[in-house]
C-alpha cells in the first residue's frame, strides 16, 4: 500500500497500517480477513479531540473478531 497525503488512515484492532507496516503483518491482513472476521467502520468527519498531522481524507477502522488471527 503506498500512502499519499490524499490516502485514508487505515486502523487494525488500533495498529496504524501505511508503508512502515512490516510485510508480515500486511499479509496476514491481505489473506486471512473475511467479512465474517473482520467489522469496518469509515470515519468521514474527524473526531472531536483527534490530531492529525496531515490533511483529513478520512480514516478506515477495521475491528478483527476472529481470535485465531494472532499479531492482533
Amino acid at each position: 500500500m503506498q500512502e499519499t497525503d490524499d490516502a485514508p488512515i487505515v486502523l487494525a484492532n488500533g495498529i496504524v497500517i501505511n508503508e512502515l507496516t512490516n510485510i508480515k503483518l500486511k499479509n496476514l491482513l491481505a489473506n486471512r480477513l473475511t467479512p465474517e472476521k473482520v467489522q469496518i467502520t469509515i470515519l468521514e468527519k474527524a473526531p472531536e479531540g483527534l490530531y492529525i498531522n496531515k490533511r483529513w481524507t478520512g480514516v478506515i477502522v477495521l475491528t478483527i473478531n476472529n481470535k485465531k488471527i494472532k499479531g492482533f
